[in-house]
C-alpha cells in the first residue's frame, strides 16, 4: 500500500537530547542555504544557548597564506552563518596540538593553527586529518529546542569520526538518515525542494 501524505511529512523523535558530541540531521523540509540536508556537530550546548559545527557544507574560498604545502589541497567548509571571519579547526590529534579542546572521545576542536600548519610542513600529520571551518552555527537558550519541537532536526548519536570527517556534502546528510534507520528511510526519496512539488 501506498504511503500516506501525512505518513511522508510525519517525522519521528529519536528521543536524544542535543549534547557535545551528538549530531543534528536536518529534515528534509528545512529550506535554509546554510542548513538545507545538513549534518551539525554539536561542539557546546548549555543554558545559555548551543554551537555547532555544519560538517556537510563545503565552501568555495581561497585563501592566501605562506604555507609550504599545496594549498590546493586545503578545503574549507562552512560551520554555519555567525563569525563567518573565524576559523574553527576538528582533528583526533590532542596529543600533538596545543590549546584543543575535547568535545567528545578523541574529537578536538580548535588548537594552536600554527602548530598545525608547522607538523603538516613537516609531515608529522597531514592536512586531511583536519577539517576547516568559516564561521559557526549558534541558538540562543531554547532557540534549538523549539526547533526541534518544529521537526526541523533530528537528533542522532554520532558514527565512525573518520567517516564523519571524510565524507563531504549530500554524502554525509545520505549516510546519517540511512543510519537513522526505517522511520527515516522515506527522506531519501524525497527531492530536495519537497514542498515545491
Amino acid at each position: 500500500m501506498p504511503q500516506s501524505i501525512d505518513k511522508l511529512f510525519e517525522i519521528k523523535p529519536t528521543g536524544l537530547k542535543p549534547s557535545p558530541g551528538k549530531l543534528l540531521i536536518a529534515s528534509p523540509f528545512l529550506h535554509d542555504g546554510y542548513f538545507g540536508r545538513s549534518v551539525v556537530l554539536v561542539v557546546e550546548h548549555n543554558d545559555e544557548g548551543t554551537v555547532g559545527l555544519i560538517l556537510n557544507k563545503p565552501k568555495d574560498v581561497t585563501i592566501s597564506s605562506n604555507f609550504h604545502f599545496n594549498m590546493k589541497e586545503l578545503k574549507i567548509f562552512t560551520g554555519g552563518p555567525v563569525s563567518e571571519d573565524r576559523m574553527h579547526i576538528l582533528h583526533r590529534k590532542a596529543h600533538l596540538i596545543d590549546d584543543s579542546l575535547t568535545i567528545v572521545d578523541d574529537l578536538c576542536w580548535g588548537g594552536d593553527f600554527d602548530q598545525i600548519t608547522q607538523f603538516v610542513e613537516s609531515g608529522v600529520v597531514k592536512l586531511k586529518d583536519f577539517r576547516f571551518l568559516i564561521g559557526y552555527s549558534g541558538w540562543s537558550a531554547g532557540q534549538l529546542e523549539a526547533e526541534l519541537n518544529e521537526n526541523s532536526w533530528v537528533v542522532m548519536n554520532a558514527f565512525d569520526w573518520d567517516e564523519l570527517l571524510k565524507l563531504q556534502d549530500r554524502k554525509l546528510w545520505t549516510k546519517a538518515v540511512e543510519i537513522l534507520g526505517f522511520d527515516y528511510k522515506h527522506w531519501l526519496q524525497l527531492p530536495t525542494h519537497p514542498l515545491d512539488n
